[in-house]
This record gives C-alpha cells, sequence and structure tokens, in this order.
C-alpha cells in the first residue's frame, strides 16, 4: 500500500509531543502550551473529584433503595389484611392526586380516643361524655360527645443525626383496633426503623399504650432517636399534683378543669409514665413504653377541689395496679377483646364486579371500626362484675325489637370515607340516631357488641321480633353473596349467607347454627309455604321467593307453630321465585316495546321520503320559468 508522502510521515527516535509542540512557531507553540496546560489540570481535577462525585451519586441510590426495601419489609405482614380489607395502609404523604384514600389512623374505646398524626394540629388525646337533653316529646335522651384536651401524650419520634433518605407508612388495623405508625431512616450503620405502635385499650378503658420499638438493620452500630413529648408549663389548665412510683416506674399525676360548652365544666385527672427524652436504636429491638392513665368527673357548673381529689384516689391505684401489667399482656388483652367484639360480622364477596349499590368492603369495615371506637364495651369491660356481664349477654342474644327501617346497604351517608376527629363524631351521631328511631335503642344502650349487633342486621333489613328473626333485604342486590356473621339469637350464633348455588342458576339462602345448642331453631323461606326445616351446624338451603306485597325473603324462630301459623297471616297476592322476579323487573323497566317500534318505524319512512325527494330531483329537476325584469332586494347588505 502507497502512501501520499503529506499524508504520512514517520516520527522520528526521540521526538515526543511536547518537543513537536516546541518546534512550532511561537504563536501556534503558546496556544498549544496553553491548551495542554488546561487539559492536564482538567484531568487532575477530573481524576481527584470524580471517585468522590460517583460515591455521593451512588451511596444516595443504596441509601434510597435501602430505605425503600426497609419500609416494604416491616409493611409485608400487614399485607394480607390489607388484602381482605381487615387494615388500611397508608404511605406518608398521602398522594390524593393518584386516588389514593386515607383511613384515619384513630383509636378509641369509647372512653377516651387518640389520633395518631405527627404534625397534624387535631392530634391528641380525646375524652368521651354524656350529656342529657329534653327531646320535643319532653323525654330526657342521652348523647355521646367528644372533647379534646389540652394535653397530648402523643410521642413524636425523630433521628438526632437527620436522615436524607426516610419513608413513613401508618397502619389502622380494624380488626384488631391498633394504629401503627411505621418509619424507615438512612444512617451511616443501615436502615434504622422505628415501629409506634398506639392502643386505646378495649378492657381497660381508662388506658392509652404507646409502644415505640427502634433497630438497626445493619451489622453493628447505634443511633439516636429523640423522643418529643409534650410538656405541661405553668400556663396549662393541668397542674402537676403527684409524683409517685410503683413496679420501678415513675409516673407523674396532673389535674385540672377543663369547659364542655354550656354544661359547665368537667374535672379531668391522668397520670402519665415518665419518658426518656432519647431512644438509643442498636441492632438489637429496643422499646420504650408511655402509659396514660385518665379519669374525669360529669359534666357541672363549677367542680370542687374535693371532685379533684375523688377522682385522684380512684386514679392512683387503678394506675398501679395497670402498671404491674406488663406491656405484651396489656396488647394480647385488647387484641382479645377487640376480636371477640368483632365476632358478629359481615363478610362481602368480590369474585366478581360488586353492585354499585353496596358500599366498597374496606369502607364497611372502616366504618364499623370508627363507629365501635366510640362506643364503650360493657361486656369486655375488666371492672364490671359477673352477673351484671351475663346479664347483658342475655339482653345482646334476645333484644326486644331491632331493626324496622329500610336496609342501610343504600346509606351513602352511613358508609363513607373520614377525614377528621370531627367526622368520627358526626358518623357515631348518625347511627346511632338510625338504629334509634328504628327500634334499635335497647341494644345501642348495650355499648359495643349491641351497636354492632344493630348496624349488622340494619344492613340486610333483619329484623328481631317477639317471635322471630326476619330477613328483609333487597332483592335487587341478592346477585351479590353477602354472609352475615355470628348472629346472636336465642343463645345461639347464626350464619345466614346469601350466595350463587354451584349447581343452580339462581342465589339461595344457607343457615347455620356455629354451636350446638339445647333450643332448637327452625327456619323457612319467604311465604313459608314450603317445609319448615331444623337449623343445625350444617348447613340448611332455602330458596328465594319475592313477594307482592313485600315480605321477609327469610324466617328463623325458636317456635315452629308460629312459622306454621305465619303463611296464614301474610294474606300474599302473588308469590314468584327470584328468577322470574328479576325477568319481570327486566321486562318492567323503560319504556313499551311498541313505542320504540313507532319511533324507528317513522325513521325509516323519513328517510325513504327524503331518498325518494332527491332522486326525483336529480333525474327530472324543476325548471324555473325566464324573464328579462331584474328585481333588487337589500337583503344581505349593510344599511349604508
Amino acid at each position: 500500500m502507497n502512501y501520499h508522502p503529506t499524508a504520512y510521515k514517520k516520527m522520528q527516535p526521540g521526538h515526543s509531543i511536547i518537543q513537536k509542540i516546541y518546534s512550532l512557531s511561537p504563536n501556534t507553540a503558546s496556544c498549544s502550551r496553553r491548551a495542554c496546560f488546561v487539559g492536564i489540570c482538567v484531568c487532575l481535577i477530573f481524576y481527584y473529584l470524580a471517585p468522590y462525585f460517583f460515591r455521593q451519586v451512588f451511596s444516595g441510590f443504596s441509601y434510597k433503595s435501602a430505605v425503600h426495601l426497609c419500609t416494604t419489609r416491616h409493611l409485608s405482614p400487614h399485607y394480607l389484611s390489607a388484602i381482605e380489607f381487615d387494615a388500611s395502609i397508608n404511605h406518608l404523604p398521602i398522594n390524593e392526586k393518584d386516588g389514593e384514600v386515607p383511613q384515619l389512623p384513630f383509636v378509641g374505646n369509647g372512653k377516651l380516643a387518640s389520633l395518631v398524626k405527627y404534625e397534624q394540629e387535631d392530634s391528641g388525646l380525646y375524652l368521651f361524655y354524656d350529656t342529657l337533653f329534653t327531646n320535643e316529646n319532653k323525654k330526657q335522651e342521652k348523647e355521646h360527645k367528644l372533647l379534646r384536651l389540652a394535653y397530648d401524650p402523643l410521642l413524636r419520634p425523630e433521628h438526632v443525626t437527620g436522615s436524607h433518605h426516610k419513608e413513613e407508612a401508618s397502619v389502622v388495623n380494624f380488626r384488631n383496633g391498633i394504629v401503627e405508625h411505621l418509619s424507615c431512616y438512612s444512617s451511616s450503620h443501615g436502615p434504622l426503623f422505628l415501629n409506634h405502635t398506639v392502643i386505646a385499650h378495649r378492657s381497660r378503658p381508662n388506658v392509652l399504650l404507646q409502644r415505640l420499638e427502634g433497630r438497626i438493620e445493619g451489622k453493628s452500630g447505634s443511633e439516636d432517636v429523640y423522643i418529643h413529648q409534650q410538656t405541661i408549663n405553668h400556663n396549662s389548665v393541668f397542674k402537676l399534683l403527684a409524683t409517685n412510683k410503683a413496679h420501678n416506674k415513675q409516673y407523674k399525676i396532673y389535674g385540672g378543669t377543663v369547659e364542655v360548652g354550656h354544661l359547665g365544666k368537667m374535672a379531668v385527672v391522668f397520670a402519665i409514665t415518665d419518658t426518656p427524652d432519647t431512644l438509643r436504636a442498636t441492632t438489637e429491638v429496643t422499646t420504650l413504653d408511655s402509659i396514660t392513665v385518665v379519669m374525669h368527673s360529669t359534666p357541672t357548673k363549677q367542680p370542687t377541689p374535693d371532685v379533684i381529689s375523688s377522682l385522684v384516689k380512684r386514679l392512683t391505684p387503678y394506675t398501679e395496679d395497670i402498671l404491674g401489667i406488663s406491656t405484651e399482656q396489656l396488647l394480647v388483652e385488647h387484641k382479645e377483646a377487640w376480636a371477640d367484639i368483632l365476632h358478629t360480622g359481615l363478610t362481602i364477596s368480590t369474585a366478581t364486579d360488586l353492585d354499585p349499590l353496596i358500599p366498597e368492603p374496606r369502607v364497611i369495615n372502616a366504618t364499623l371500626y370508627y363507629v365501635l371506637s366510640t362506643m364503650d364495651s360493657k361486656l369486655h369491660d375488666k371492672d364490671i362484675p359477673q352477673d351484671e356481664r351475663r346479664d347483658l349477654m342475655k339482653r345482646l342474644q334476645t333484644p326486644d325489637y331491632c331493626y324496622n327501617g329500610n336496609p342501610t346497604v343504600h346509606a351513602d351517608r352511613l358508609w363513607r370515607n373520614l377525614k377528621n376527629v370531627e367526622d368520627v363524631e358526626n358518623l357515631a351521631k348518625h347511627w346511632t340516631l338510625t338504629l334509634g328511631k328504628h327500634g334499635c335503642k335497647h341494644l345501642i344502650s348495650e355499648g359495643a357488641e349491641g351497636v354492632l349487633q344493630a348496624m349488622v342486621i340494619s344492613f340486610g333489613g333483619l329484623q328481631f321480633t317477639d317471635y322471630d328473626l326476619q330477613l328483609r333485604i333487597d332483592p335487587d342486590i341478592l346477585h351479590n353473596e353477602i354472609t352475615f356473621k355470628s348472629l346472636l339469637y336465642k343463645n345461639n350464633s347464626i350464619n345466614v349467607a346469601i350466595r350463587a348455588a354451584e349447581d343452580l342458576s339462581t342465589p339461595v339462602i344457607e343457615v347455620s347454627m356455629r354451636d350446638h345448642s339445647k333450643l332448637p331453631l327452625y327456619a323457612c323461606e319467604g311465604g313459608c309455604l314450603n317445609l319448615i326445616q331444623q337449623l343445625h351446624q350444617q348447613s340448611r338451603r332455602f330458596p328465594i321467593f319475592v313477594t307482592e306485597p313485600s315480605t321477609p325473603i327469610l324466617y328463623i324462630s325458636h317456635d315452629k307453630k308460629h312459622l306454621a301459623d305465619m303463611k296464614h297471616t301474610l294474606h300474599l297476592k302473588s308469590i314468584v321465585n327470584y328468577n322470574e322476579h328479576m325477568s319481570i323487573k327486566r321486562k318492567g323497566t323503560g319504556l313499551p316495546l311498541m313505542f320504540w317500534l313507532g319511533i324507528g318505524s317513522l325513521i325509516i319512512f323519513f328517510h325513504m321520503f327524503l331518498i325518494r325527494l332527491i332522486c326525483k330531483e336529480y333525474y327530472n329537476p324543476t325548471v324555473l320559468p325566464t324573464t328579462n325584469k331584474t328585481y333588487y332586494s337589500n337583503r344581505g347588505r349593510l344599511a349604508s
């Protein structure tokens, strides 16, 4: 291969780039030396600073991914409950633009409550109290109200050294009555995990319990977490009354009076355990517990000092008993009490698209949880005597009367998402008003267990009478699978399920008893035309009939003769099965068929006439007569 002499020149031995530069002309050499010097400086800067730059960038990515993995790992135990709508996971901060609907991190037990939000003005400690008022009929009625105290015992943890990356989430567990605030921070030793658990104890209603757990998910090291908690100063309405110690735990007692509107004032005393300012997190789980015990008087015009003194005398031994119980045992008691309260419930199948007439399952569970959180549990209160507890159970199993209104499944105002504590109070007020006006006052007066029973039976239009339990649900939503679990009736727990049978094309009702009972129960379908069946633990299947006039689709009674006589007292005009009812309903919807046939015929005739006119004009155009006269018109001209 031949090269052009000017395009290729072999470099002589001993020559270098620097020598070539110096061999150039003075002006060219000066520019080249300057460019070479700048290039060498840039290379040196890049050589020394690039590792630091890349280290910062990639360490940021690694910290962020580690924090995200920490959050995901600790949320994973709650995913199953969230899928089953027994819990709600809220990633913080809430992004409402993405359609995320958060559930309020609220805990309560009918005597006290707390909103677990670190940066909200309405977070803090709330008290429930009852007021009496005279209605239009000059009868006294009781109203359950909520009052926010001027003191907030909520712990607010903060990483002392600060973190460039942080993720937070709150979990509201509807079945256990627990709110957990989970946080993951980046640190030099690995992700720092904090779990803040808050409960308003269900069976010890004067207790608010907080547990803070911290752990570094690394091989070694420690990190400090600062604990923020509101302090009571001399300007507060609460004053320090005593400092005591029990079971090696220091606690302080505060007391004062708070205004409750036109009712006057209420004396409030509370004890709170001393909490250290700092939690040192290591590779092992470190815990910190805070217990608040609250008691208050009934509202009066002006509580006397003797009222506060008597409250302190009650509070002191109660607090010492609580401090003698381990936090683990208190948590177990609380979970067991909530689980026992929620033995009655609803199950709605989500295998198919849910009917728009039915609220979302998560909203139903959340509504039940928030309303029950405003009610005390008389059946599970540790201070209630056993004989009173037995009497309460009898009243729950056989109420005098409840419920005679329309099914609440269609009431959007009763099944909704909440945004603040005021919404919780209003929701409970609407429920108690609705249930009370439809014959459920006796169940409501029994506390959380009675309120839950009334809410569940009102959902499907179930009704207690002196002789039977009736299911008066809307037939138009029976294509959805709905189960009423553990309804209390005559010393029995009954399951009533509406589901589509596998071997049938129509829904049926399945009824079973949870436990064997000496008192037999019987059931029959709407109209009671077929054979009356005795209920057992094995499910009994009943067809669905719709009657005219409308009657319940199921009857359950302890009196077989009552059910046998039922068909002679209903005086029905017609009775059809579910499929016939739906076919009649579909035929009856909309305008008659002849109307639509007439409209269609008119449209067709009009278009045929129009096509005929166009064709005639095209083949035989109309010829206008000619004239020599000229006509002037002002149409379309602007006025001059």
